[in-house]
């Protein structure tokens, strides 16, 4: 406390002044860092407007800039921005839909500061495990951000968040914990915190502990420190707090008091003025000032009625309340009772669905539900209202709510233990597939020693290398065993290869080279094979205004020629002799390229394209089939392609062929100069084959 009452953590309208200014006297990325954490500043000051302003201008900043980043951490603070002053689910659920395509799109920075604006707004709907989680998945985000100066602020504001989170835990430690580191970290990188929103939550949440002595020491501490201060809604705060201290300690007078004070410094946001209204109108009615007391509670009803997801909320039930002692006071005993009746089932409904929606919090809340239990029957026995058949609904809503508490205790530890098991059960087959995997590449290996013996022998044997075999017929023999020893032997690497695509850890060997060179590579390797079936390779002109002779990929060109020769491999393997197998080449509107190979062969079903896409997938059984293989070559360029983020699509008709297109991603695609002395091609077709 005496660091901010020192002056050191306040964040004065002279300092937000002088970090305005100072945006203009930057450029480039640290003109948008700084607009950044002005944006900031105002979100933990909730100036709802002047978060709006510096949120759309780093966007507008960062988009004319192509900063990516920068412009998603803008629509972030928009996002949060815009729920403000309500409308909570509507944030939450734009900025977990940029949580998570920040997440997918691997963006640590956007992803921690779309998680960190969640956990402010997820205490305001109860959801106080999720704010929790991710809070705790912030802090491991860290480590993956580069820019070390975005790096620090952000950890800044997990501190502050994680502060605010644990006083609406109460827990004070907790709370204390994270703000010191939060401001270590604020001075040691010279800048500035919140430090007086610090001490308001931390004055609340003694308050709310039942310590409002010391609450209100502090809110008065607080408000010498702002003397001289121009911000007007810094003082809103503190008379806030002290109208509620005083109206915890019975105080009426002095919390009337501090509340008028707090509604003439600001017109402030409306979730604390909804509050404040309601402190007020208990406090009026209190002192039997039930004319006074009306505006405020229309002002309650208001606020509810223009926050539809309010309905039903815990917050909603203490518009009852207010009508309830507001009838009492008039001396109409049995509305009142109907209107008290209505606030416990309310309430009790709201608590029931809070519990299930978040049972991290179900001991914390079902404490506070006894001991407010506790308060009334105790009010009841000093009080001409607090009748018999008003203690025993109680007694009975309170048994439903510690069986609610029963209930839902059991679901949850029922589902930890099937999460536990899940876990197992998930450890063991990942075991199971390594352990198949590893066997896979053991044997493959055993079998490879003898196999490159009788390849090396029967080649010896078919070209007489010893001497003459003396009969024909064995050295066509030679000749049969050497071919199927090859077959086999590609067989086997293809088995390695495909043991490695559950855990591939090796590193791809990356270098740019010329999509026509590889295209060409590919051709020339499966052209023996079209030759004996009078296939012609037919090779399209590239449809783009690019010529396929500027496009250089980025790409481990022995994977991506393999999963080529495949395709090319199997179109020619299930064409009939005589035809043509066609390939194109393209490049889309956002920058990915695309070579596809169509062939007039035997198709498929939708059913068989599935099956063709799994390891061993065969169209036909291994006694009907008419072609050879091992249903390998399909898996392994699929496995491939994603190791460079790219993609294969099939689209087959049964007797009308198929037709297989290989996309790889704009980050992987370069345009380079063409030749400008080039002839360029002037037929349409590059005919190779028969």
């Amino acid at each position: 406390m005496e660091r901010i009452e020192n002056g050191q953590h306040v964040l004065s309208q002279a300092f937000l002044d002088d970090e305005i200014a100072l945006v203009e006297q930057l450029q480039g990325r640290a003109q948008r860092l700084q607009i950044f954490r002005i944006a900031s500043f105002f979100s933990w000051l909730e100036l709802q407007e002047e978060s709006l302003i510096w949120a759309n201008r780093l966007i507008a900043e960062a988009r004319l800039a192509d900063d990516r980043q920068m412009e998603s951490l803008g629509q972030i603070a928009l996002a949060y921005a815009n729920g403000m002053e309500g409308g909570y689910q509507a944030a939450l659920g734009a900025l977990e839909i940029y949580e998570e395509e920040a997440r997918l799109k691997n963006k640590p920075a956007a992803a921690l500061y779309a998680g960190s604006r969640m956990a402010a707004l997820y205490p305001v709907v109860g959801q106080m495990q999720q704010a929790l989680e991710i809070l705790e998945t912030g802090f491991v985000l860290l480590d993956a951000v580069d820019d070390e100066q975005l790096k620090s602020f952000l950890r800044l504001d997990l501190l502050n968040i994680s502060g605010y989170v644990m006083t609406n835990l109460d827990d004070v430690e907790g709370a204390a914990r994270y703000y010191l580191k939060a401001l270590d970290l604020a001075d040691q990188i010279e800048v500035l915190i919140d430090g007086e929103t610090i001490l308001f939550n931390l004055a609340t949440t003694a308050a709310s502990l039942g310590d409002t002595q010391r609450a209100v020491e502090i809110y008065q501490r607080f408000l010498s420190l702002l003397e001289g201060r121009e911000r007007s809604d810094s003082h809103f705060y503190v008379y806030y707090g002290l109208a509620e201290a005083y109206h915890f300690m019975e105080d009426y007078e002095q919390s009337v008091s501090w509340a008028d004070k707090a509604f003439a410094a600001l017109d402030a946001n409306a979730p604390f003025s909804a509050d404040l209204a309601m402190t007020q109108a208990q406090n009026l009615i209190a002192l039997d000032r039930l004319e006074a007391a009306k505006p405020y509670i229309q002002q309650v009803r208001d606020y509810i009625a223009q926050n539809p997801e309010l309905e039903g909320s815990e917050f909603a039930s203490f518009l009852f309340l207010l009508q309830s002692q507001l009838e009492e006071a008039q001396g109409q005993y049995e509305a009142a009772l109907t209107s008290h009746i209505v606030y416990t089932n309310q309430r009790m409904k709201a608590l029931k669905n809070m519990y299930l929606g978040d049972l991290s919090g179900l001991r914390m809340r079902l404490d506070e539900r006894v001991e407010e239990e506790q308060a009334k029957r105790l009010a009841a026995e000093s009080s001409q209202f607090q009748n018999e058949q008003r203690l025993k609904l109680q007694r009975l809503w309170l048994s439903v709510a510690v069986f609610a508490a029963l209930i839902a205790s059991i679901l949850f530890v029922y589902q930890k233990r099937m999460n536990k098991a899940l876990k197992q059960s998930r450890a063991r087959a990942e075991a199971a597939n390594v352990a198949k995997s590893n066997f896979l590449a053991q044997v493959s290996h055993e079998l490879k020693t003898p196999l490159n013996a009788i390849i090396g022998f029967s080649e010896m044997a078919a070209n007489e290398m010893l001497g003459p075999l003396g009969n024909d017929r064995y050295r066509e023999h030679a000749k049969s065993i050497h071919q199927a020893g090859h077959n086999l032997l590609s067989v086997i690497n293809d088995i390695l290869d495909l043991s490695y695509i559950g855990s591939w850890e090796k590193d791809l060997d990356e270098q740019r080279c010329k999509a026509e060179n590889l295209i060409a590579e590919a051709l020339q390797k499966v052209q023996s094979q079209a030759k004996a079936k009078e296939i012609a390779l037919v090779m399209a002109d590239m449809s783009s205004p690019h010529q396929l002779s500027s496009i250089e990929l980025l790409i481990d060109r022995h994977l991506v020629c393999k999963a080529l020769l495949n395709l090319l491999s199997n179109a020619v393997k299930f064409s009939p002799p005589r035809t043509e197998v066609r390939i194109t080449t393209a490049l889309l509107d956002d920058g990915a390229f695309r070579l596809c190979i169509e062939d007039e062969g035997i198709g498929m079903s939708e059913r068989d394209v599935e099956r063709a896409l799994q390891p061993f997938g065969q169209i036909q059984n291994v006694f009907t089939r008419n072609h050879e293989g091992a249903g390998l070559g399909l898996p392994l360029s699929v496995a491939y392609l994603d190791r460079h983020d790219g993609s294969l699509g099939l689209q087959s008709q049964l007797a009308e062929g198929t037709k297989a297109c290989v996309t790889l991603p704009p980050d992987r695609v370069f345009i380079v100069n063409a030749n400008a002395d080039k002839n360029k091609t002037e037929q349409a077709d590059i005919m190779m084959g028969a």
